[in-house]
């Protein structure tokens, strides 16, 4: 099992736990309600029953429930408030496997891209007669050789948008 890691998923893991909490918090209410109503009814089919009992133990557990669900709460206010949004959402909690596979089809599209580009100008590279020749000849197509690469990636779906337009502002 793989396991997610950063912000987002943190602050996913402390909200499913105060939802957890406050159902547990309705179901104790819930308790709590029945145990007044026996009280009050006294049900036949409950005979010798301590109902004060059951409703004593009925509201410790609901105030139990609503300790750990305020605690919960606060937790999570204060996990929200120290977190910028920025940071929360950079994360969108992804696994390790899924950027190896982005990684890798990025290496792949920039490997095609520039091997075909290279493979294009290599006769004119050998006319050059010094290596800043060869590097103004190269560096302005290389980048327009990655742009089209993350654009193809991002196209087929590869990777996220929002990652391609980070590769992007790069070059």
């Amino acid at each position: 099992m793989s396991q997610q890691t950063g912000v987002a998923p943190a602050l996913q893991h402390v909200a499913e736990i105060e939802a957890d909490c406050r159902r547990r918090v309705t179901s104790a209410r819930k308790a709590l309600d029945l145990a007044l109503q026996n009280q009050r009814e006294r049900p036949p089919e409950s005979d010798g029953e301590d109902y004060e009992a059951r409703v004593r133990e009925a509201q410790r557990q609901l105030e139990d429930e609503e300790g750990r669900h305020l605690k919960w709460l606060k937790a999570l206010r204060e996990f929200e408030r120290a977190v910028p949004d920025a940071k929360r959402d950079s994360a969108e909690g992804m696994k390790r496997a899924e950027v190896e596979a982005m990684a890798k089809m990025l290496a792949i599209y920039f490997r095609t891209g520039a091997m075909n580009y290279l493979t294009e100008l290599s006769g004119r590279i050998l006319e050059c007669k010094n290596s800043v020749e060869v590097h103004k000849m190269i560096e302005p197509k290389m980048a327009e050789c990655m742009v089209g690469a993350i654009e193809s990636a991002k196209r087929e779906g590869h990777i996220p948008v929002w990652l391609a337009d980070k590769f992007s502002e790069v070059f």
